[in-house]
């Protein structure tokens, strides 16, 4: 058994599924497009992975910093462990 509402014009049970009042021809919803609601759920996962990619590129840009800073101090302290063991 489909779920009923009342229609707020004149006033008859109908299904809720109904998009139109059998009775009275008012619109009680707005029918949706399956392309258009295809087209809402692409664009929200395609937003998720964007931001998605956003986030990973981010983090690995973080972690190349480091590993940067790293490098830079192993070099600096093997520069000064060859002038010290040259002398």
């Amino acid at each position: 058994m489909n779920f009923v509402c009342v229609c707020k014009n004149c006033g008859r049970t109908i299904e809720q599924d109904f998009f139109y009042c059998p009775w009275c021809g008012f619109q009680k919803k707005e029918p949706a497009l399956k392309s258009d609601l295809a087209d809402s759920v692409f664009d929200k996962l395609e937003s998720k992975q964007v931001s998605g990619i956003e986030k990973r590129i981010f983090e690995m840009k973080e972690r190349l910093d480091e590993l940067e800073k790293d490098f830079a101090s192993f070099v600096s302290g093997s520069s000064s462990m060859s002038k010290n063991n040259g002398s």
